[in-house]
């Protein structure tokens, strides 16, 4: 008897702790996407994501404003970092293409 009452009363208590946990840990939001890791596809989803809040009137004027312009600073920077890493290989093809040319001594 006195086992079902102890086995009760913590089923009881892991089942309130797992139930109101949620409410006193403090989460941050995560976001879409980092600058570290992504793609141009998940920056124009979320700014499609951002034109439809803003139609469906979710978030004001301003704040859809400086969300779009950051997001396309974003893309911006991965346009000009995806183009110098081309550069960049382009580049060593040239250079060992004229390397296989030169004849060896």
């Amino acid at each position: 008897m006195l086992f079902i009452i102890l086995s009760s009363a913590l089923m009881i208590a892991v089942c309130l702790y797992l139930i109101l946990s949620p409410f006193f840990t403090e989460k941050k939001a995560a976001p879409l996407f980092s600058k570290e890791s992504f793609d141009l596809e998940s920056v124009y989803e979320a700014v499609n994501e951002l034109e439809m809040d803003a139609l469906m009137n979710k978030i004001s004027a301003e704040d859809f404003g400086s969300l779009k312009d950051s997001y396309y600073r974003i893309a911006a920077e991965a346009i000009e970092q995806k183009n110098k890493a081309d550069e960049d290989i382009l580049e060593a093809l040239k250079e060992i293409r004229s390397e296989k040319r030169q004849p060896e001594n």
